[in-house]
């Protein structure tokens, strides 16, 4: 009988820390490994018998809800949509995947096109072009349009 009330008080404990917290968990725990066999008088190894059950004293678990903290939102920031530092073409010239030029040209840009500008690498316009960051030659492009 003691074992089974003991595991039954032991899964009340383990709901407690699920639900409480541990400290209330481990409270109430230690109340119920106070349970032994001096408690009841009996040798744990008995058989259990309805007359076991009204021998045992009867011992109350008082719970005091505990105040859980509650989780404060905090604001998402908004975006803030930075201006796009656009350059115009003065003249044709080619979009390349570096800046030199003996690297790749992946383009072109015709007289009067705009691109965003995202940098600057020596004499070399680091640019958006179709998605991707790509390069044209400072002399071919300006900040006014033309």
């Amino acid at each position: 009988m003691v074992k089974k009330r003991m595991i039954l008080m032991l899964a009340v404990a383990l709901c407690l820390m699920l639900t409480a917290g541990c400290g209330k968990a481990f409270e109430v725990a230690g109340d119920i490994l106070s349970l032994s066999v001096a408690d009841t008088g009996k040798d744990e190894e008995d058989s259990y018998s309805s007359a076991d059950e009204e021998e045992l004293p009867e011992r109350q678990v008082t719970v005091k809800p505990t105040q859980l903290p509650t989780a404060t939102a905090t604001p998402t920031p908004t975006p803030t949509q930075e201006a796009k530092e656009m350059v115009y073409c003065t003249s044709p010239v080619n979009v390349r995947d570096a800046a030199s030029t003996g690297s790749n040209v992946i383009g072109m840009l015709s007289t009067g096109d705009a691109v965003e500008r995202l940098g600057q690498e020596g004499g070399w316009v680091k640019i958006l072009y179709e998605g991707q960051e790509a390069y044209v030659y400072q002399d071919y492009v300006s900040s006014t349009q033309p």
